[in-house]
């Protein structure tokens, strides 16, 4: 088979044994880390309300990986011997090459609100990279974040008025694909004239995708890893077209890659962490039923919902190594149509200690039916949540989701810590490999007695069995994390996590800030309006004045409480 050749995964039976399965599909996925098609004649008789209209779609979009190994796996493993039983019934495996964690495509930006005016820094794999929008040929493009010539950070640079990226050290441009366009200093003449030529002269690319409305970075410069990365399919959420209700949000965490995912794949912390938050209450809590049904190299998939979402929904929850995670909801309806509800994390490790989430949630009725109906029928079955969902203001959802994240920022920055410190896991030399990796045994030193804590134990499983149990900082040439307890206000700093890289946010708070100001100065002219009047006015025009101008200072000290939300506003987890 050539290399470019598209092998097939096929299913032949649902008879078939899981580990029959299970070993074909390593095999074959190992050996295929180019595109990937699918068949499966398994019965479709214990698929889920709604899976059936998710795969035709994930298939017609050519994304059917996820799918075959969620078909062809489907013995569960979840018991209360929750690691024996995954160790149990993970099937055969043959030798797997040591995880490259460089060669895997990573989301690090929501479209719609990064400026293409100007550069983005960002940090991925502890590598300083430069996102900008190269209008010339309509793309976002990614670069190392150091200028050839005496390695300033090109994100301090600008966009020139040749639609390039200038570092504004010295003023050297570079074209979208790399190579330097200009050298001010360089005479038009004699060997100066050929430098900006000079392969030195170019800065180091990475490949970049967009799809979904989300910014995607292959973390690996090397020239070879440009066709790699052309045929490895980005993390997407399966089964999502584009007519489905979509919303993204995207924001630095202080808080390193295993945390925050080990945190993103528990459910059961959501009614406690964050209640209070859009409408959560704490005594929603309730026990849950997880179970595994796969686990291999590419991650691992299992089912059960939280008790959230109504008694007849089905739910999938998949971790697409390293860094998706996708919760899928589906409520069947009486009149035979399908609530599909799906939130999908992408994480991006940026350092120790540091990382950037993704969060997508995407929401569509299936197989809806339109019939004509009364009018109090159709006020009864009016979707109000969808009219929400539609027609709420982006930056309204991303201050419900920074209360989220900040629900959760000190409980992880100290588990992680604690961690890190803890006599098992001590800071000695000898507790880190030479790949810069800390031997944490996390499931030996937490204490998880319900099926409420299995995917966790799943994550940390597949990351000390085919990860090599962390991200190999000291390999990638980073310093190891810093154990200092960080501040609440850097832990929960939305001004510079979110509000700065985003453009609907940054956008909204200026519109705060602007009314608030004109509120005030209505107000202050308002005032002066009634001095100005004196006694020619009658009592009740002075009166309704004062109160106009009361009315206006309030207002803009309200204000007051509108922009702090966009900066910082802390957690008090007491209340």
């Amino acid at each position: 088979m050539s290399s470019h050749s598209k092998p097939a995964l096929t299913f032949t039976s649902s008879k078939q044994s899981t580990s029959q399965l299970h070993r074909s599909l390593q095999n074959k996925q190992h050996s295929a880390a180019f595109r990937v098609s699918a068949q499966s004649s398994l019965s479709a008789a214990s698929e889920p309300a709604g899976y059936a209209q998710r795969k035709s779609d994930t298939r017609a979009r050519g994304d059917v990986r996820t799918l075959a190994v969620a078909e062809a796996v489907g013995r569960d493993l979840g018991s209360h011997e929750e690691e024996e039983e995954i160790e149990a019934n993970t099937g055969d495996e043959r030798e797997l090459p040591a995880f490259d964690w460089k060669a895997h495509w990573y989301a690090v930006g929501v479209v719609q609100d990064m400026d293409p005016s100007i550069p983005h820094p960002l940090t991925i794999l502890g590598q300083p990279v430069v996102l900008w929008y190269d209008r010339n040929e309509a793309k976002w493009r990614c670069f190392l974040d150091q200028c050839p010539h005496r390695l300033a950070p090109l994100s301090e640079g600008r966009i020139d008025e040749e639609g390039r990226l200038q570092c504004s050290y010295h003023g050297w441009s570079f074209e979208g694909r790399g190579a330097c366009a200009c050298i001010p200093q360089a005479a038009s003449e004699g060997p100066e004239a050929k430098a900006a030529a000079n392969p030195r002269a170019a800065v180091r690319t990475f490949p970049i995708s967009e799809a979904g409305g989300l910014l995607f970075v292959w973390p690996d410069s090397d020239p070879k890893a440009a066709y790699k990365a052309a045929y490895s399919r980005l993390p997407l959420t399966p089964g999502v077209a584009d007519d489905w209700m979509t919303s993204h949000y995207a924001r630095d965490m202080e808080y390193g890659y295993e945390i925050l995912v080990e945190n993103l794949v528990d459910p059961a912390h959501v009614p406690f962490s964050h209640n209070g938050v859009g409408g959560i209450n704490r005594k929603s809590a309730a026990p849950l039923e997880f179970r595994i049904t796969r686990m291999d190299h590419t991650g691992f998939f299992g089912r059960g919902v939280s008790g959230s979402f109504a008694p007849n929904t089905v739910g999938g929850n998949e971790f697409l190594a390293p860094n998706r995670f996708s919760y899928t909801r589906t409520t069947p309806r009486d009149d035979g149509s399908e609530s599909n509800f799906i939130i999908t994390v992408h994480v991006t490790p940026r350092g120790p200690g540091k990382s950037r989430v993704i969060l997508s949630t995407y929401a569509k009725t299936l197989n809806e039916k339109k019939v004509k109906t009364g009018l109090l029928a159709r006020v009864k079955g009016f979707n109000f949540r969808r009219l929400l969902f539609r027609f709420r203001p982006r930056w309204l959802t991303h201050l419900v989701l920074d209360a989220i994240f900040d629900g959760d920022a000190v409980f992880l920055r100290g588990q992680e810590i604690a961690l890190q410190t803890t006599p098992a896991n001590a800071s000695a030399t000898s507790a880190v490999d030479e790949r810069g990796v800390r031997k944490v045994d996390a499931p030996r030193e937490y204490f998880m007695p319900t099926p409420a804590d299995r995917f966790v134990l799943a994550f940390r499983q597949w990351l000390n069995r085919y990860a090599g149990g962390g991200v190999p900082w000291a390999e990638l040439g980073v310093p190891e994390l810093d154990v200092k307890l960080t501040s609440r206000e850097a832990v929960m700093d939305r001004w510079h996590q979110h509000t700065t890289q985003c453009t609907t946010c940054s956008g909204a708070l200026e519109k705060a800030r602007t009314a608030q100001k004109a509120l005030w100065v209505a107000a202050a002219l308002l005032v002066a309006a009634t001095l100005v009047a004196g006694q020619a006015w009658g009592p009740l025009a002075r009166g309704g004045l004062v109160s106009l101008a009361l009315l206006s200072t309030a207002a803009g000290f309200a204000l007051n409480g509108l922009v702090q939300r966009f900066i910082y506003t802390g957690y008090n987890h007491a209340k």
